[in-house]
């Protein structure tokens, strides 16, 4: 008999699979859900989607106010990402790095909690299709599917 199966979950209350991120040689862990409080968690998921909204503005739409907004929200995130970073290590993150941070820390907790995808999270996982529909494949499509075997032209 076979004795793996297949949980729907799989719960600790006594471990937290930490992942790691290294900066200038020196190794940090990642904060996971459980370190925070609901409200901080609920505040850094906030964040996390209103950062990622704005970066998806159009160009029209990034004026300075919303651009200092973003820096603000990443940087909270960074800040409550990285576990134990020092002052002056985060100042000197540049801006591509904080958003990689903020990135890997939202996919993670996102992946971990399983909770609902937005729509473009959706698109983007969507397998891409292999090319065109061929105009019988359309469902506008009056062409008759092509026969196989002989039959007289």
């Amino acid at each position: 008999m076979n004795n793996d199966k297949a949980y729907l979950l799989d719960l600790s209350t006594e471990r937290h699979d930490r992942q790691h991120i290294k900066i200038d040689d020196v190794v940090y862990d990642m904060a996971v859900p459980e370190d925070f409080e609901l409200g901080e968690f609920l505040e850094l998921a906030s964040a996390g989607q209103a950062a990622a909204s704005l970066i998806g503005a159009a160009k029209e739409d990034r004026t300075p106010k919303k651009t200092a907004e973003l820096m603000e929200l990443m940087d909270l995130v960074v800040k409550s990402a990285i576990l134990g970073l020092p002052d002056d290590i985060f100042d000197k993150l540049k801006i591509v790095q904080k958003f990689q941070v903020v990135s890997i820390f939202s996919d993670a907790i996102t992946g971990k909690l399983g909770g609902p995808k937005s729509q473009e999270q959706k698109e983007q996982e969507a397998p891409e299709s292999p090319g065109p529909k061929s105009s019988q494949d359309s469902p506008d499509s009056t062409e008759e599917p092509p026969t196989t075997g002989s039959e007289p032209t």
